[in-house]
């Protein structure tokens, strides 16, 4: 599968790893290993998300980071991998 990214998930993304770099020296590129690392096993396990109810959008899925505490949510589209959002797990669950 392939994976792909909405914008509003790309500024997320970026902001998240700009505030890691600077925030947390003694790990600077957990974030990067951690995101890449799910991306990977998204791309061969697309399902392994919980599956997000009562949202707008159809068929969204959720992928926790554990040792980051940032969640992924998507969807699967066809052959691709959809993020729709990346979001850190002590916030309230985004409005999807």
């Amino acid at each position: 599968m392939r994976i792909t990214t909405s914008r509003l998930a790309d500024r997320q993304i970026a902001k998240a790893l700009r505030w890691w770099h600077r925030n947390r020296p003694k790990a600077p590129f957990a974030l990067d290993d951690d995101l890449d690392a799910a991306k990977a096993l998204l791309a061969e396990h697309p399902l392994i998300g919980r599956p997000v109810r009562g949202t707008r959008r159809r068929n969204v899925r959720c992928f926790h980071l554990d040792r980051v505490s940032y969640d992924i949510y998507y969807q699967v589209i066809g052959r691709d991998v959809y993020i729709v959002t990346f979001w850190h797990a002590s916030r309230r669950p985004p409005r999807l």
